[in-house]
């Protein structure tokens, strides 16, 4: 989620332009790409398939994609099982919050890419500002089987993804971040919001 406050005014000042964003307007781009060419509405855009090691192969049919306002709740959907999942201190009153932010403030705001499959499940997504990865979070369902090193990847080497805030509280997401190659670089003791979760900076080496 949006990990410093002061960050809000750029969040609420996009929030309009990318909410209804075509696809067409958002290169997609990714890691050793399987380029191909989806007619849809009388145009092309382009997809790419992604190959990696493990379980997510171009067997797999899935796709990172350019998300948008139809999206959100499904994503917020995710986003909910995936707290549920790591997130066991957060109370049932703050996760039934945060997912009103989450659908309605924080993803029409940022610029997020989903990994979905032809038949358009989304399975998990990303979204990066300034640098900066805001939020990436897979379905439990499918978690060890890559799509979260892809999203994390495709971040990094095609949006300039850079930093992450991560929960202190999360070791399972301080692991994944520090076997992808990021590394400690401060810690704050409350969240963007003030709450008492403290956060670990990382930065990618």
């Amino acid at each position: 989620m949006i990990a410093q406050e002061n960050r809000q005014h750029i969040l609420k000042r996009d929030a309009a332009a990318l909410r209804d964003e075509p696809a067409d307007r958002a290169p997609v781009t990714g890691i050793a790409p399987v380029a191909a060419n989806i007619k849809g509405s009388g145009k092309f855009r382009r997809a790419f398939r992604y190959t990696q090691p493990g379980t997510v192969n171009e067997k797999d049919d899935r796709m990172i994609t350019r998300a948008h306002a139809r999206h959100f709740p499904a994503l917020a959907d995710i986003w909910e099982r995936a707290v549920r999942h790591t997130h066991t201190f957060l109370c049932e009153a703050e996760i039934a919050r945060l997912r009103v932010c989450v659908q309605e403030m924080y993803l029409p705001a940022l610029p997020v890419w989903c990994w979905q499959k032809e038949n358009g499940k989304c399975a998990g997504f990303v979204g990066v500002l300034d640098e900066k990865i805001e939020m990436l979070f897979v379905e439990p369902q499918v978690f060890g089987r890559g799509i979260g090193k892809a999203l994390l990847t495709f971040a990094c080497e095609q949006q300039g993804a850079r930093f992450v805030d991560v929960n202190e509280q999360n070791p399972s997401a301080i692991a994944f971040y520090e076997h992808m190659g990021f590394v400690h670089t401060g810690r704050s003791p409350l969240d963007g919001e003030g709450q008492p979760y403290p956060l670990l900076h990382m930065q990618r080496r």
